[in-house]
């Protein structure tokens, strides 16, 4: 009952919660799998998110990733880190070492490092990390009504 109470007083982003791992590794390789095939099939998508989708989807993964890392933190906090993270990866596009650039070459790591810093993609982050706190706040307050009942 305290729970319940305490949850009404706090925006759902604010509460600390146990995220079920299995859930947050379902959504992570469904979001791989819609961020790789938005690459892909990029002509069928609006034109604002042919290029964008994929940069979108990775802030998301990042989200969902942290979910599982630190799932029993609050939204709010894993949003927070997944902003820096995303950041000072974009960041790191201005930094050239021979050994960097090598790990960038590799096809895995491309898709998490990339190679040129882009403004857009920060914007990209941040609407990624948006929908990773709304999905993940929709649930939070489905569930609450759902124990209520």
């Amino acid at each position: 009952m305290e729970a319940t109470t305490t949850f009404n007083k706090l925006r759902p982003t604010d509460v600390p919660m146990e995220r079920p791992r299995w859930a947050y590794l379902i959504l992570i390789a469904v979001t791989i799998v819609v961020g790789l095939a938005s690459r892909k099939y990029d002509s069928l998508l609006p034109p604002i998110l042919q290029k964008n989708a994929g940069d979108i989807l990775w802030a998301t993964t990042a989200f969902w990733i942290a979910g599982v890392v630190f799932r029993g933190k609050a939204t709010l906090h894993n949003a927070t880190l997944c902003v820096l993270f995303s950041v000072g990866i974009e960041f790191l596009k201005f930094v050239h070492t021979p050994w960097l650039d090598a790990v960038r070459r590799i096809p895995g790591a491309y898709f998490v490092f990339g190679h040129t810093f882009s403004w857009e993609n920060i914007v990209c982050y941040a609407v990624g990390i948006v929908l990773g706190v709304g999905i993940e706040a929709a649930w939070m307050l489905g569930s609450q009504i759902v124990q209520e009942e």
